[in-house]
C-alpha cells in the first residue's frame, strides 16, 4: 500500500487516483479477516447484495456513515452532489463519498471489529432468506444503538466524538474552499486521538 500510495503523485486524474484507492482497498479487506476474531468468515469484500455478517454490518455502517457525513456538509450549505473524486452522476453524493474516505477505517471498520470480537453482534443477529443474508429485526436494534454510542463516544473505552470530527471536518473544508488553503483530511492516527479500543 505504501508504494502504490507514493504513485498518486504521478496520477493527472481522478480515476487515475480512485484506481490506486480500488487496490490499495482490496489489498486491506484482504487482511481483514485476520482482524476478526469470531466463529463468521469474511473472504473479502462484497456488496450488492453482501454474501456474509460481516459484509451486512460493514455495509450498513457506510450506509449511516454516508448520511452523517451528508448531514455536516449540508449544514455547511455545501452541495453533496457535486464531488472532488468522486464525479457526478445521478443520485450520488459525490461530495460525501469523498469526506467517507476519511472515516471508513476510523467509524465503520473499528467498529465492525469490535462488535465482533466482543460478541456484541453474532451469527444469532442474522437470518437467510433466499440465500441472501440479512440483519434480524432485533439485531437491526442492536446495531443502531451500538453504532450511535460508538459515533458519539458514549461507549466506555471510546473517548472520541467521531459525530464532531465529521462536522469539524465539514467545517475544515468549507474554510478550505472559501480561503483557497490546502484542505488537510483527518487522520486517525493524530496523536490526541489514539488510544486502545479494540
Amino acid at each position: 500500500m505504501t508504494e502504490l500510495a507514493a504513485r498518486l503523485e504521478e496520477c493527472a486524474t481522478p480515476n487515475e487516483i480512485l484506481g490506486i484507492e480500488g487496490m490499495c482497498s482490496n489489498l486491506y479487506f484482504s487482511c481483514f479477516a485476520h482482524m476478526i476474531s469470531c466463529k463468521l468468515e469474511f473472504n473479502g469484500r462484497n456488496r450488492r447484495p453482501p454474501k456474509d455478517p460481516i459484509n451486512v454490518i460493514l455495509s450498513l455502517g457506510y450506509t449511516f456513515l454516508t448520511r452523517e457525513v451528508c448531514a455536516a456538509l449540508e449544514a455547511e450549505s455545501f452541495e453533496v452532489y457535486l464531488g472532488f473524486l468522486h464525479g457526478i452522476r445521478y443520485g450520488r453524493k459525490s461530495l460525501a463519498l469523498d469526506m467517507v474516505e476519511e472515516f471508513r477505517q476510523p467509524v465503520v471498520d473499528r467498529f465492525v471489529i469490535r462488535s465482533f470480537n466482543k460478541r456484541i453482534i453474532s451469527e444469532f443477529d442474522f437470518s437467510t432468506e433466499d440465500g441472501r443474508v440479512q440483519l434480524s429485526e432485533d439485531g437491526f436494534t442492536k446495531f443502531c444503538r451500538e453504532f450511535e454510542s460508538w459515533l458519539t463516544g458514549r461507549k466506555s473505552s471510546q473517548t472520541i466524538n467521531y459525530r464532531k470530527k465529521i462536522r469539524d471536518q465539514a467545517a475544515v473544508l468549507k474554510h478550505a474552499v472559501r480561503d483557497g488553503t490546502d484542505y488537510r483530511p483527518y487522520l486517525w492516527e493524530d496523536p490526541d486521538d489514539l488510544c486502545d479500543q479494540l
